[in-house]
């Protein structure tokens, strides 16, 4: 039972961090449009940084440092969802623990010298 709970469990936040983490990527990525005058003073910042080593390709090397940038962003937030959740999940079953009733004892087993 405690392999099929861990495996349910593992299943559950691993569902949880591709479920937010695709939907922190969408809403980081929502305002990054070409009219964005943040973006474009990132953008020329990165490409005047890697223009001297990349060539023409700085801009294409810009744009992989802010793809990188948006999803390292984004995991962070994930892993703050799922880290919320698990506490949430924790917190919820300290307060059941009053909830349950105290197990029952088992009878003693009697020893060899009193079953003679």
């Amino acid at each position: 039972m405690r392999n099929l709970g861990g495996a349910i469990g593992l299943a559950g936040i691993n569902t949880i961090i591709n479920d937010r983490l695709a939907l922190h990527w969408a809403r980081l990525v929502e305002p990054l449009t070409a009219g964005n005058p943040n973006l474009q003073r990132f953008m020329d910042g990165a490409q005047s940084m890697v223009s001297d080593a990349m060539g023409d390709s700085g801009t294409l090397a810009s744009m992989k440092l802010l793809a990188k940038l948006v999803r390292q962003q984004a995991e962070v937030l994930t892993l703050a969802d799922t880290q919320l959740v698990m506490a949430a999940i924790f917190i919820s079953g300290l307060a059941a623990i009053p909830l349950l009733s105290k197990p029952r004892t088992a009878p003693a087993a009697k020893t060899s010298a009193e079953a003679h």
